[in-house]
């Protein structure tokens, strides 16, 4: 705390207020901005990853999948899995719609599902985010 700011007023800023809040385009094609529209007084999963990968993205990937159905049971829409690729020269939104697809996210949630979206951004908006 900064020795300027009394105990009583200082607030810990939220962990959201520290992401970029740039531009991020879906598997399906719609743009939202990273903090406002899909950090912001949410609860989040956040991973990285590319859809060339042959490393541990798949295995990610899956984990993910697996837990997306309990987690969907417990929280429904409450709970939402942002997957950032770190390719997005590669990673367009067609890559990405059908990468989600091997993971049973190509299609929009019913409601009951909590959302799982796969994001790209431009390269220096990546990196930034990925920093964040």
């Amino acid at each position: 705390m900064p020795n300027f700011i009394s105990k009583a007023t200082y607030k810990r800023p939220k962990r959201s207020d520290l992401f970029a809040n740039l531009q991020v385009t879906d598997q399906f094609g719609s743009t939202y901005h990273f903090r406002e529209d899909l950090i912001r007084g949410k609860s989040v999963i956040i991973n990285t990853m590319f859809t060339v990968c042959r490393g541990s993205c798949p295995g990610t990937s899956e984990t993910l999948q697996r837990l997306r159905q309990p987690l969907s049971k417990l929280f429904a829409k409450r709970v939402t899995i942002l997957s950032l690729s770190i390719d997005p020269a590669v990673d367009d939104t067609r890559a990405l719609l059908d990468y989600a697809d091997n993971y049973g996210a190509g299609t929009k949630t019913d409601g009951r599902t909590c959302d799982w979206y796969f994001l790209n951004a431009s390269i220096s908006d990546t990196e930034e985010l990925r920093r964040s």
